[in-house]
């Protein structure tokens, strides 16, 4: 699991964001891959997911 309080950058979360939309994997998956929290990843998708022309 990602550590408390770090910061990952804009590429990174976006990547993860799509490893996870179109990857065919479940959000706990591509979590435990990047070592980020399920967490993380979710609001993640919901912030990209509400920009125009988002993932």
């Amino acid at each position: 699991m990602g550590k408390r309080g770090q910061h990952y950058d804009d590429s990174f979360r976006r990547m993860a964001v799509d490893r996870w939309i179109r990857g065919g994997k479940t959000s706990k998956e591509v979590a435990d891959d990047l070592g980020i929290s399920v967490n993380s990843l979710r609001a993640w998708k919901a912030l990209y997911l509400s920009e125009p022309g988002g993932p």
